[in-house]
């Protein structure tokens, strides 16, 4: 970058460039948009990346190297970026790669196009601090008549400056030495010293200094550290796939400025940080790995997410200030869902107007029982049906809707469907009666209704039936069919009806049994999964990854019934299998192992005898055919 002596550099375009922004950049500070020229662009070919280009960026006074993000490149792809632009960086972040500072820009727009460079910039990473801080200091202080000096003199100062002697009094020989209080006055008044060993690079993860804003994350970099809240911390999940088995874990976290985050850890990592985070406690956290979030996977609205893996540094903060507020809510009004897109995450709050027992259904995806509970929420503009599922749905505290008259509560990141119209399905997030501005409002509302949410009139947004309805209206399985119950091409849209008939055949043998065997735990959040054998008489739990020395039966019985109109195929669950047949999973094994005639009984006691059945039509495909 050495200039030639019979082209002396420009120095009237000097004001152009961000003075000290090269430093400041060394600095890792990427609070502001320095203004830099482009010295040199030379296309790269990388093997994880492909085409890049690599930059030399220039303040005036130093340059150094860096890199173009590809979503950049069509800047120079259309030339608009190309050698001697001048360009504000938007966004950026500087990276150690192989021992040496990169910057990575990330946005970037063009200022302005010069036929030449800039000043006479030496190489900012074989210059000392102290030489740096000196030429800065020099010319941050310098008259607008002296950066317009004439071409040798500027020359002679930069090209000095370049060779490392970067003595603020260079830039006249002549000059007389300034009194001895003016460098008291230079060192006051000169540009922030970005090399002070008051802050050193290395500083310590439980410092709360050097903290930046979620917002600021990204993939390019490998240096950062944030103080966020834990808003939801999710239980294992575990998973199968090509490489083998493994687990996981997610959390939302929230910092200061309101801006959320999503953040998972996998394997060894989920074992060692799933004991360190609670809900709503306060982290200080480095070195996860910053990468491009899976949208439709999560409610929290971020491009990036992160993941905790073995190297990731996570601290308590036990002097909670309450600076970070414990849950950021952007509700949406009832009414409103119903323009919502299927699939979107939105939040909600309202009054309870009923709550649902649990109930039990056959995942299509997993053939697993699944537990889930379904309430019904209003608000001033209209009514939903809201879904709890597993240990949601069996952790709800109905206690605390028994201490108010008119219970209020609020989701966070809500599941849109269009099952039965619009319907909702809880992601895990419930609050209780949330000391909020939109609380009170509903109560206001209450008031002027009497108090009582029923007198209300409002639309109903679910207008299908979600649930096994007393009311079912009562057919034969030859209206039924002719109604085309269940062919809805949604297989989560049910229809539901009651019918009189008798079991005819009941789909079991020795070989092939009306139960599977279950997680015995009714104490644990996998109760009722599915288990299988691990060798030595012991049962792995799909679900938690744990194992048992026994499993628990649980009943899918497969059944036709008949009526005088024809016949259809019916499962019942665990509870509604023991009410047919008269005796638990448990019983029926203990008598398939020790008395087969009694066994043998159980079933055939139940043939040709006349039941009503509340039935749940819906369609699903088996082997590329639709079925009902």
């Amino acid at each position: 970058m050495q200039q030639n002596r019979s082209n002396p550099p420009n120095m009237q375009h000097m004001h152009l460039l961000t003075n000290g922004a090269i430093a400041r950049m060394l600095d890792n500070d990427t609070a502001f948009q320095p203004t830099l020229q482009v010295l040199d662009v030379k296309k790269i070919v990388t093997g994880q990346s492909g085409l890049r280009f690599r930059l030399v960026l220039s303040d005036g006074l130093f340059y150094l190297q860096g890199m173009l993000a590809s979503q950049c490149t069509d800047l120079v792809n259309a030339s608009d970026l190309r050698k001697f632009s001048v360009i504000r960086l938007k966004e950026f972040v500087c990276n150690n790669i192989n021992g040496k500072k990169i910057c990575v820009v990330i946005q970037c727009e063009v200022v302005s196009q010069l036929g030449g460079g800039i000043g006479a910039p030496a190489n900012a990473l074989q210059t000392n601090p102290a030489q740096m801080q000196a030429s800065m200091s020099s010319s941050a202080q310098q008259p607008p008549q002296q950066q317009q000096q004439p071409p040798a003199a500027a020359h002679a100062q930069q090209h000095g400056a370049a060779q490392g002697r970067m003595n603020p009094m260079a830039q006249n020989q002549n000059r007389p030495a300034p009194p001895s209080n003016q460098q008291a006055f230079h060192q006051r008044n000169a540009a922030p010293n970005y090399f002070s060993q008051a802050q050193p690079h290395g500083q310590g993860m439980g410092s709360e200094d050097s903290i930046q804003p979620v917002s600021s994350l990204n993939p390019y970099q490998n240096s950062w550290k944030i103080k966020v809240r834990c808003t939801q911390k999710e239980n294992f999940k575990y998973y199968h796939n090509q490489k083998g088995e493994g687990k996981l874990f997610g959390l939302d976290f929230l910092d200061k400025d309101g801006t959320e985050i999503r953040a998972v850890a996998f394997n060894e990592a989920a074992e060692k940080f799933f004991p360190i985070f609670e809900k709503n406690g306060v982290y200080l956290i480095s070195k996860g790995q910053v990468r491009l979030a899976r949208k439709g996977f999560s409610h929290v609205k971020n491009d990036y997410s992160i993941t905790l893996n073995m190297d990731a540094q996570v601290i308590p903060v036990h002097h909670d200030n309450n600076e970070i507020e414990t849950q950021k809510y952007k509700f949406v009004q009832i009414a409103d869902i119903q323009r919502v897109e299927p699939k979107s995450f939105v939040d909600v709050i309202g009054v309870v107007m009923d709550v649902g027992p649990i109930t039990t259904i056959l995942s299509s995806k997993t053939q697993k029982e699944l537990k889930r509970r379904n309430l019904k929420i209003a608000d001033q503009t209209a009514k939903i049906d809201i879904t709890l599922w597993s240990a949601d749905a069996e952790s709800f505290d109905e206690e605390k809707l028994n201490q108010r008259e008119n219970t209020i509560l609020a989701f966070k990141g809500c599941k849109v469907s269009e099952f039965g119209g619009r319907s909702l399905s809880a992601s895990g997030f419930i609050d209780f009666h949330p000391d909020r501005p939109e609380t009170r409002q509903l109560l206001a509302w209450l008031s002027s209704n009497g108090g009582n949410i029923q007198n209300a009139q409002l639309t109903e947004l679910t207008t299908g039936a979600r649930t096994v309805s007393q009311n079912a209206q009562r057919l034969t399985f030859g209206e039924a069919k002719d109604m085309d119950l269940g062919m809805k091409a949604n297989r989560k849209d049910a229809a539901f009806f009651t019918v009189v008939a008798s079991i005819t055949t009941v789909a079991q043998s020795t070989d092939r049994k009306p139960w599977y065997e279950a997680n015995p735990d009714q104490n644990s959040d996998a109760k009722n999964a599915k288990v299988t054998p691990a060798g030595d008489g012991k049962w792995l739990c799909e679900k938690n990854g744990k194992t048992y020395n026994s499993y628990l039966p649980r009943y899918i019985l497969r059944f036709c019934a008949t009526d005088f109109t024809g016949n259809i195929w019916l499962t019942a669950f665990n509870e509604n299998a023991e009410k047919i047949l008269g005796k638990t999973a448990v019983e029926a094994e203990n008598l398939l192992n020790t008395d087969s005639n009694a066994y043998e009984e159980i079933f055939k006691a139940v043939q040709f005898k006349k039941f009503v059945f509340t039935c749940k039509a819906y369609s699903d495909v088996w082997e590329d055919s639709q079925r009902v």
